[in-house]
């Protein structure tokens, strides 16, 4: 059984780097969406695993992690800003989700992981504001869209699978 919550950070950096490295994994198996971008992979399930079970600092230590690995994949940046909402602030605002839960790792998971991912989707919205900005016209308009349509279905599929991984973990 994976013993959860337990002696703080040091504790959980072991499986801190394994689900940010299992995340890189699910990360180059995605559906793209749109040629500019925007595709629906499973990346968050190891983020907001860790967060559920580890705790918030640990989710977020994790999100961060994944999130600068990310970057050097994917470094598409037009300014600073952009990078630190999009890259390490997004993914570590996963780690939200271990706020919603006790220390046995119960609590309102529901809850959790859709604050979490609201979270994230805040900071790509923001950051959206500077990366469409030049276009001129309804910036905010269509960072919200455009993120919602990725962020969205990524939500629907971790909140299907989060449970089963969840109960085949403490089997």
């Amino acid at each position: 059984m994976l013993r959860m919550r337990g002696a703080g950070l040091l504790h959980s950096l072991p499986w801190v780097g394994l689900a940010a490295a299992l995340a890189v994994v699910l990360s180059f198996f995605r559906v793209a969406l749109f040629p500019a971008g925007g595709e629906i992979s499973l990346e968050m399930l190891p983020i907001l695993f860790i967060a559920l079970t580890r705790g918030p600092v640990a989710g977020a230590t994790c999100g961060i992690l994944y999130g600068l690995i990310h970057w050097v994949q994917d470094p598409r940046v037009v300014h600073p800003a952009q990078y630190i909402l999009d890259f390490p602030a997004a993914y570590g605002a996963l780690g939200a989700a271990g706020l919603f839960t006790r220390a046995d790792g119960t609590g309102r998971r529901i809850l959790a992981i859709t604050a979490a991912v609201l979270a994230r989707y805040a900071f790509h919205v923001v950051s959206g504001l500077i990366f469409f900005k030049p276009l001129q016209g309804s910036a905010l308009g269509f960072s919200l869209l455009y993120n919602a349509s990725y962020i969205v279905p990524e939500y629907l599929l971790v909140l299907a699978l989060l449970p089963a991984v969840l109960r085949r973990v403490r089997s």
